[in-house]
């Protein structure tokens, strides 16, 4: 196959069973290059999307979904580690109820082996999910717990930069400002360590509202690995929360060059420009995401979403059928449905 690729390096075919053969082998690392260039030539070939995505998969560089992990947890149902990625994802994802629920169990089955940090970061996990459902119910008691797993995560491993900065927000909303003012200072005086470390830092300068500060932090974590896919999505989404659309646009598109057959990049991108009212360029990402999986019902759903801000009640109509057609038991599609009937 070498042989004829190099007779013919234009064949996608070509390369593609070059490639089949690399993750036949276990070689993701060779098969990755040579994917990335035929999804470029060729953007609406499924089967190249579907193996580049397994090669990141495989070296574990991709944004990790619940799916994935579900499936590791019924291998070792008692690993604290990979309840507590479970448990971020779900955070991420803002399905509270679930991460609160992984992070407990995280916390349950720790063990010595674990280190301090994974320690830090789960009681850190749940107070932040602790922080939103208090946001989401107006429940005081829910914040002084989410203040009291912080502050245990910041006890357990004093380096870690989440647990200030999630520390800082549940004492301000709390009305203990010179707590909240007294914490940040003590984040300042710590020095980052990986990329995680600095993205937490951008979060909290952008939280302070200092764009230009979170920013230098953000190309700090950035730098020290600059195809981190989490590093990007999670800075763009910390963007999104704070409506800056155009700042969120930019990372989701540098991890699309990166990863190009990630879906979930291109729905953020349509996300991101339809909340800026440009429903045109948002209906292009959307197709480019359903180019990758045309049964995405979340995909689905949002494009009827621009079609019913455009006032084309019919096409947006037919995006929610589909996205009921392929997950029927998503809700906010059928209250779509209910809404357009109105």
């Amino acid at each position: 196959m070498n042989k004829i690729k190099s007779l013919a390096p234009w064949s996608t075919l070509a390369q593609m069973q070059v490639a089949k053969i690399h993750c036949g082998m276990n070689n993701f690392e060779a098969a990755t290059p040579l994917l990335k260039t035929i999804v470029k030539q060729h953007f609406y070939l499924q089967t190249a999307h579907k193996l580049l995505m397994l090669c990141y998969k495989r070296l574990g560089k991709i944004y990790e979904e619940a799916p994935e992990l579900e499936m590791m947890l019924k291998r070792d149902p008692q690993s604290a580690e990979t309840h507590l990625k479970l448990g971020e994802v779900y955070f991420r994802s803002e399905e509270y109820a679930a991460a609160r629920q992984r992070f407990e169990d995280a916390i349950r089955y720790l063990t010595a082996k674990d280190g301090p940090r994974i320690h830090a970061e789960s009681h850190v996990g749940l107070g932040k999910t602790l922080a939103r459902q208090a946001d989401l119910s107006g429940d005081a008691g829910l914040r002084v717990k989410a203040a009291g797993e912080l502050e245990t995560g910041r006890t357990i491993d004093p380096t870690l930069f989440s647990a200030y900065v999630n520390l800082v927000t549940v004492l301000r909303q709390m009305g203990k400002g010179d707590e909240a003012q007294a914490t940040y200072e003590t984040l300042l005086k710590l020095t980052p360590k990986n990329p995680e470390d600095w993205l937490a830092l951008f979060a909290a300068y952008l939280q302070q509202g200092d764009t230009a500060q979170a920013r230098a932090a953000l190309d700090r974590a950035m730098s020290r690995d600059p195809e981190n896919q989490t590093v990007m999505v999670d800075a763009a989404v910390a963007y999104m929360r704070q409506n800056m659309y155009d700042e969120a646009l930019k990372l989701f598109e540098q991890a699309s060059v990166i990863n190009p057959s990630d879906k979930r990049f291109y729905n953020f991108m349509g996300i991101c420009h339809r909340r800026a009212g440009r429903h045109a360029l948002a209906l292009e990402e959307y197709e480019r995401a359903l180019a990758i999986d045309d049964k995405d019902a979340s995909i689905h759903f949002n494009r009827g979403r621009v079609f019913e801000e455009l006032f084309q009640t019919e096409k947006a109509r037919e995006e929610y059928q589909a996205a009921l057609f392929f997950d029927p038991g998503l809700v906010v599609a059928s209250q779509a449905l209910e809404r357009l009937e109105m």
